[in-house]
């Protein structure tokens, strides 16, 4: 029996002895009773305020209630109630873009060398190459240290919560300059901003069975032409992410559709249009201020499949932004040492183009 019950049922002690309540006694028994009454209804306010901080505490001691990578079906993900609704005639930027912005993660201090040492260790953890790809790229050695100690935990109780992209988001290029070397280079630099996959504003947000740091190659890409023809901040990789999952541009098991480009790329307002690889085509649009999105298999900037996209050129060579290097992004790339790995070609334009 809790103390609340035995103060609730506990006997008049004169009665209990046999004896009778006198009149004075008789006269004080309601203000007794009522005395008993709130200190009982005291002890148990006390009791389950005690219970609603101890519980959670207990939870997280224990685990209860943490999604781990494993948790999450491949292909799916949790999606919050609160997750916002699609009017009819809403774009998907407007239906995908909430104001909320989303905290990092974890701040570290980059301690490289120790870090990849520790990815060195535990390469079965991540994507075949992926550790290799991250060998002097810091940002990428940081993502992954993280994400292999955490896995996709905060990302699956934050994933309704979307990055927005800031003017130097938009400003970003990388670091070294296209200008003409003689008056016979052809040289073309497009306006649009260089974003890594692996930011980790939208880093750890999942994609498909993984998350987009290892697997939203596509999505950014897409991002960073949609930002840079159209100046649209809540653009933002995790954005364009969700919208590919919900509507069917993500192929569990294979990844990013190549329609997410073309069909999916009109809810974005813009219109992405497939084009033949070959560098005549691609620098007619880069001409015209046209970004255009690659894929590419095996070779130069993958081990499998990978999404690039081409913001410029010099001559015969592209310049490329690859969401997973900015070192790969500070070159100029021959574009007969990279045409036989290209799969597939977009290249994109605003509504009104």
């Amino acid at each position: 029996m809790s103390d609340t019950e035995l103060l609730q049922t506990k006997p008049d002690t004169d009665k209990e002895a046999g004896g009778t309540a006198g009149p004075a006694e008789s006269a004080d028994l309601p203000e007794v009773t009522a005395s008993r009454k709130l200190r009982a209804f005291l002890t148990s306010a006390i009791v389950c305020a005690a219970l609603l901080l101890l519980i959670p505490a207990a939870m997280r001691f224990s685990g209860i209630g943490k999604t781990s990578a494993k948790d999450i079906p491949a292909g799916e993900e949790a999606v919050s109630e609160s997750s916002t609704d699609k009017d009819a005639g809403e774009t998907a930027a407007d239906a995908y873009g909430g104001n909320a912005a989303k905290e990092p993660l974890k701040e570290m201090k980059p301690d490289y060398e120790e870090h990849y040492r520790w990815l060195l260790d535990h390469e079965d953890l991540f994507p075949e190459g992926k550790v290799t790809q991250a060998k002097g790229n810091a940002g990428l050695t940081d993502f992954l240290y993280v994400y292999g100690h955490e896995g996709a935990e905060d990302t699956a109780a934050n994933r309704h919560v979307y990055a927005k992209l800031t003017p130097a988001d938009l400003s970003r290029r990388v670091t070294h300059q296209y200008a003409a070397k003689s008056a016979g280079d052809s040289t073309v630099y497009l306006d649009i901003p260089l974003l890594m996959q692996w930011d980790e504003r939208w880093g750890y947000y999942p994609y498909g069975s993984s998350v987009i740091g290892l697997t939203g190659c596509g999505p950014t890409c897409l991002s960073m032409a949609v930002a840079g023809l159209t100046g649209n901040v809540k653009a933002a990789p995790d954005r364009i992410a969700r919208f590919a999952e919900d509507e069917g541009y993500y192929m569990s098991g294979t990844g990013t559709k190549w329609s997410l480009f073309t069909e999916g790329a009109e809810k974005f307002r813009v219109n992405g249009r497939e084009l033949t690889a070959s560098l005549e085509s691609i620098k007619e649009e880069l001409d015209l201020g046209h970004p255009v999105i690659m894929s590419m298999g095996p070779g130069t900037f993958t081990y499998s499949g990978h999404f690039i996209l081409a913001a410029g050129y010099m001559n015969d060579s592209l310049v490329i932004h690859d969401p997973n290097s900015q070192d790969i992004s500070s070159h100029l790339w021959k574009f007969d040492r990279i045409s036989d790995q290209i799969l597939g070609v977009w290249a994109f334009s605003t509504s009104k183009q």
